[in-house]
């Protein structure tokens, strides 16, 4: 059985070119089962994420952010870490031509000559047609999501999960971060 902070490597760790997509807003949802007050590190992540790699294109290295009031702080602040942030719009939102998910889709896909390893941060199923695709590309395909939100339909797809736990989290207005109740470990 996995754990959460629990890592299965199935592939070399020899990565070559990545390309990111960090579901901001699925990632954050799955922070509120943690605590109502957190939020993910995204300093954490990034370093989960790339590790000692060395940084090629920013254009790698996506995080979509949902169209918000506080959406453009949060871009210029992802931006400083050395995140790509890209802003979209939610299904909800029936007005607007695209929303995140086909976004997500649409530039793994058109930059799918420039990566061998897609990372993918989020754990929405509605994903799973095209992490079957980019395995049909043979591309080397890595999960990093928290357990109790990652959809298990995407892991017959996947090379790598990476489980995120309540140290990717950033918790304000509690005094102390072990006030904050791991409900994945009861």
């Amino acid at each position: 059985m996995l754990i959460e902070g629990d890592e299965i490597y199935l592939m070399d760790e020899n990565k070559k070119r990545i390309f990111s997509a960090v579901d901001a807003q699925n990632l954050w949802f799955a922070s509120k089962k943690f605590n109502k007050y957190a939020k993910v590190d995204y300093r954490k992540l990034y370093e989960i994420i790339y590790g000692n790699q060395i940084k090629r294109r920013k254009e790698d290295f996506n995080v979509y952010i949902a169209n918000s009031a506080n959406c453009k702080d949060l871009a210029a602040s992802l931006e400083k870490i050395g995140y790509n942030s890209i802003i979209g719009y939610v299904e909800k939102e029936v007005n607007k031509i695209i929303n995140l998910d086909v976004l997500i889709t649409i530039d793994a896909i058109k930059n799918i000559d420039n990566y061998d390893v897609f990372v993918f941060c989020s754990g929405s199923g509605s994903f799973v047609y095209l992490l079957k695709e980019l395995k049909l590309r043979n591309k080397v395909v890595e999960l990093i999501s928290f357990q109790h939100s990652a959809s298990k339909s995407l892991f017959e797809f996947v090379d790598v999960i990476k489980f995120l736990n309540r140290d990717c989290l950033i918790v304000k207005d509690v005094k102390d971060i072990n006030e904050v109740k791991d409900e994945t470990r009861e």
